[in-house]
């Protein structure tokens, strides 16, 4: 492409290029300035808003599935006695042979296991944490760091509940649960 010098043509052809200065006032160019920096303001206000409602609800979403692996963990929970009677009685029977404990004290050893694996408490703080996160997605303040403090307590009472899994199932639900807590922390950065 080729290229115009202005002075030249301005001299070859003075009516056709005219050049002008116009005097700018400060306050003028003051208000200019403000008037697209406040529709840039409100132009980013409603894309954060916009990126909140799609975040809340991807969150949401999430809590849902917690929720439905909270109460799958509770029912399992709940009907792991006779499993564990079952498996402690062939685990003894294999080990002790014909010297296997009395019914009396295999159902003892049943209840200490039973004991030992009950998540009933992790299933009630779980619920209530899940509860709390529902609670700060409708709140209209900044909510980020108390978000990252809740997934720390849901995740130390879904460990918890890991920990004292004793059955395979339950252990399934505890990692489906780890996985949707790991998706949530990466829209949880998201937050303010």
């Amino acid at each position: 492409p080729a290229t115009v010098d202005l002075a030249l043509l301005r001299q070859a052809a003075p009516d056709i290029v005219r050049l002008s200065e116009r005097a700018v006032s400060p306050k003028g160019e003051e208000a200019s300035v403000r008037k697209v920096l406040e529709a840039a303001l409100r132009a980013h206000d409603r894309e954060r808003r916009r990126e909140g409602t799609h975040l809340a609800r991807d969150m949401r979403g999430r809590l849902d599935a917690l929720e439905r692996l909270r109460r799958e963990m509770k029912r399992i929970a709940a009907a792991m006695g006779p499993v564990l009677r079952e498996r402690l009685e062939k685990r003894l029977v294999k080990i002790l042979g014909k010297n296997a404990p009395e019914p009396d004290r295999l159902v003892q050893e049943v209840a200490v296991a039973l004991d030992k694996s009950d998540v009933a408490e992790e299933m009630t703080r779980l619920e209530a944490h899940l509860q709390a996160f529902r609670a700060l997605l409708r709140d209209a303040q900044p909510v980020g760091k108390r978000i990252e403090f809740l997934l720390q307590e849901i995740l130390r009472e879904v460990n918890t509940t890991g920990s004292k899994a004793n059955h395979l199932p339950l252990t399934q639900c505890v990692l489906e649960a780890k996985a949707e807590l790991e998706k949530l922390r990466e829209q949880a950065a998201n937050v303010e």
